[in-house]
């Protein structure tokens, strides 16, 4: 029987957290290496001083060492050859294209993370610290894995991601770093046979967090592979099968869906992964062939982490796959290969992982004492908790959550990333990935919360939480000049209004937040794909040197102009029936914080209808700049897509049922009784808000109209030529050119931007606080 202590679990922790953090500050990349290793033996010796097969943990434990250091060391050594810095190691895995792969993968099976498990158990150690009281020294070791995930992935990227400044560079194979390829590959895929064989020797056998990967888990990883190759061959057959497999992902749960379809979490689950098959389309029109082959790969991942997350049962299953869609989406954003995009997707990764910790603490303190993984037992237990711990275990649940819905102020890490990650990529994580937050917030808040005495508090938190995260959302969407950074702001408000919704916790707050998540998933997407074609065409998403592109690209022009329209709630556009939904459900309350919240909401929706104005008229109406005089449409199979999405959001806008009785029909699976079918019109919904919101539709209607006509080129009024002068010195009229006569969008509502400046400039004292951990997170690859 292992000897357990929690006093030992700490000096275990700490020897692993101060050696990686030695390892951390490190730019020797064997030197690296060496301390990261004597870090590991940290990690090995709380396996074997746990209880209850604790020699079967530790012994997993060390295996997993030897064979994946030892991998680590040898790829290395091939690849650096006589350098010694990690800096000079830039783009060689591009060149020893096998042994940066066996690297990655060595680096990946050592933290531990999906989707190579390995024989890394470093998460059934945490929990069973946690289980057996040693939560403080699981805290510990959780910042150590942190540290471990940033100078490891800092090397991987600058090995395969960034570009090759040495081509002269002579490398040799080493073939000995094959031979133990082969063997993490094959500990990888037969991890469970490796754990039953050490069992049997060891005589005992530890209970895993880590279930068994459903069948359309391993149908989809596998085709992953197949598609990477097919792709190297040939772009297109490559991209018909990418299509395919994220389409067999999205009949997988269409299936489900249509044999439960009182599941909420199954149908968002549904609309997500179709929501992936069209962007893959785009893709195949968009992305160049070095990159879309890895794209391709991660994304079906992106799908395969869905599909796990919409099926999940327990909380450790749940965890898992909220692993998976960590680990590809930060590949998807890093594959861009530039240096903002690796030091934003670092940001990323950081900020993800530590709040998925975070999110398995609360887990697994639930779990712990429920007895049980599985959500039905612990929704069982919670009704029983202590308030103090119910409540301190479901926030760290939350902070997990939070951050991929992009709650306030978890949000940091969303504009550089959206900016720098390709256009298409921004358009799953906002359409798709986020939804994986509100897939969780429907189990925590709807299941997990059931029958718990702080559920109230819990609802009231998060509902603040989402009136912040709106209201702070639009204030810097509108302090934005480039177009990628304003409709990054524009997503984390428009999921504030979906948190909100979700957190008042009334039939009709529900259905409001659901059916504004699934608008915020189309529109969203569909402007992100349109800003990705004007950066394919023109270069820039910088919107002071764009304008007057509604000629020259009609079709991204009017697709625009319906996504902006819906996520400004315009009537008739898909926003607008959720949007007054959530502001009926929010007074409805008749409590003083959802009517302020309803207040905050409202001034949040102004902003949002200000800054796509802006946006549009800065891209694409005004003056044609000199240098895009040239530009042209992008080809037909981007087009339809966007039609596609187009089309999507004036039938969700002008037909509300088409969304909501699916919704109201799955909103037994949490409890809550279906909303009244008098909604499902836009008749109905226009009798919802009485003569005032009538009036109200109409003076929108009529200040966009107007809009509309004050900037449109006049056609038959005849011009006057007039003198120009400069300095006193008369000019020819010729001598101005287009872009010295455009107003650019830094200059638009310049009165508000300012106004906001301001508001930010006084409270940046919050800012020194945190100094330290901004310098942390935005360090970039150093």
């Amino acid at each position: 029987m292992a000897i357990f202590s929690p006093a030992i679990l700490i000096l275990c922790m700490l020897w692993a957290f101060l050696f990686d953090l030695v390892a951390l500050f490190q730019k020797n990349i064997r030197k690296m290496l060496v301390f990261s290793a004597i870090a590991g033996f940290g990690f090995i010796a709380a396996g074997y001083f746990l209880k209850d097969a604790g020699r079967f943990l530790g012994t997993q434990e060390l295996v997993n060492y030897i064979i994946m250091r030892s991998l680590m060391f040898l790829t290395i050594g091939s690849m650096a050859g006589s350098s010694k810095y990690i800096d000079d190691l830039k783009g060689r895995g591009t060149v020893l294209k096998g042994q940066g792969i066996l690297y990655t993968l060595a680096v990946l099976a050592v933290l531990g993370v999906s989707p190579i498990k390995s024989l890394t158990v470093r998460p059934d150690i945490f929990y069973s610290m946690i289980k057996d009281g040693g939560l403080v020294a699981a805290v510990i070791g959780f910042l150590a894995v942190i540290m471990e995930f940033c100078y490891l992935l800092r090397s991987v990227q600058k090995i395969m991601f960034a570009p090759n400044e040495d081509k002269n560079i002579k490398l040799k194979n080493n073939f000995l770093s094959y031979l133990v390829g082969l063997v993490a590959v094959a500990v990888c895929v037969f991890n469970a046979d490796v754990q039953s064989y050490i069992a049997n020797i060891i005589g005992t056998k530890a209970e895993s967090i880590s279930g068994t990967w459903p069948m359309v888990i391993v149908i989809l990883a596998v085709s992953a592979f197949v598609v990477y190759a097919a792709t190297k061959l040939n772009k297109i057959s490559g991209g018909i099968l990418a299509v395919a497999a994220t389409a067999y992902a999205a009949f997988y749960a269409t299936t489900a869906y249509l044999s439960n379809t009182s599941s909420i979490i199954h149908l968002i689950g549904t609309l997500m992964l179709w929501l992936i098959v069209l962007v893959v389309v785009y893709m195949i029109d968009s992305i160049e062939k070095d990159k879309i082959a890895g794209l391709f790969f991660f994304t079906i991942y992106l799908s395969a982490s869905i599909v796990g997350l919409i099926t999940a049962a327990s909380s450790m299953e749940f965890y898992e796959f909220w692993e998976l869609l960590t680990i590809s989406s930060y590949f998807m954003a890093v594959i861009v290969s530039t240096k903002e995009a690796r030091k934003a997707a670092l940001t990323y990764l950081l900020a993800a992982v530590s709040a998925g910790y975070a999110m398995f603490i609360g887990f697994a303190i639930l779990s712990s004492n429920a007895g049980s993984f599985e959500f039905d037992k612990i929704r069982e237990f919670t009704g029983t908790i202590p308030i103090s711990v119910g409540i301190a275990a479901v926030l760290a649940i939350i902070v997990g959550l939070g951050l991929k819905a992009e709650l306030f102020p978890l949000y940091g890490w969303v504009p550089g990333l959206y900016k720098s990650a390709d256009s298409s990529v921004s358009a799953l994580f906002a359409g798709v990935m986020s939804k994986a937050g509100v897939i969780g917030l429907i189990i925590v808040l709807y299941v997990l919360l059931k029958g718990f005495a702080g559920a109230n508090d819990i609802y009231m938190i998060v509902a603040w939480l989402g009136a912040l995260t709106m209201l702070f959302g639009t204030m810097r969407a509108l302090m934005e000049d480039d177009a990628k950074r304003l409709l990054a702001y524009c997503s984390i408000s428009q999921m504030g209004y979906v948190i909100t919704g979700l957190a008042i916790g009334s039939s009709l707050g529900f259905a409001a937040g659901m059916y504004h998540a699934v608008n915020h998933m189309m529109f969203k997407t569909l402007l992100f794909l349109c800003i990705g074609a004007v950066v394919i065409r023109t270069g820039t998403s910088d919107m002071n040197k764009l304008g007057g592109l509604a000629k020259k690209m009609p079709v991204t022009t009017g697709a625009v102009v319906i996504g902006a329209f819906s996520a400004a709630g315009i009537p008739l556009f898909s926003g607008f029936a959720s949007k007054w939904m959530i502001y009926q459900a929010l007074i409805s309350e008749h409590n003083i914080n959802y009517v302020v919240i309803g207040v905050i909401s409202m001034i949040a929706s102004t902003g949002t209808i200000l800054y796509m104005l802006k946006f549009i008229h800065s891209i694409f109406f005004g003056r044609l700049p000199e240098n895009l005089q040239d530009v042209k449409e992008i080809g037909w199979l981007m087009q339809c897509t966007m039609l596609i999405l187009s089309l999507v959001n004036i039938v969700l806008g002008v037909v509300p049922g088409v969304i909501l009785k699916p919704i109201s029909d799955g909103m037994a699976e949490v409890g809550l009784k279906g909303v009244s079918e008098s909604i499902f019109s836009i008749t109905g919904v226009l009798e919802t808000y009485k003569t005032n919101w009538l009036i109200f539709v109409l003076v929108v209607l009529g200040a966009v109209a107007l809009f509309f006509i004050a900037i449109t080129p006049k056609r038959g009024i005849p011009r006057k030529t007039v003198p120009v002068f400069a300095g006193g010195d008369e000019a020819k009229y010729n001598n101005i050119t287009n872009s010295e006569m455009q107003i650019s969008g830094v200059n638009i509502f310049d009165s508000i931007v300012y106004i906001m400046k301001e508001f930010f400039n006084a409270w940046s004292f919050i800012k020194r606080i945190f100094s330290p951990i901004g310098k942390l997170l935005n360090s970039g690859e150093n």
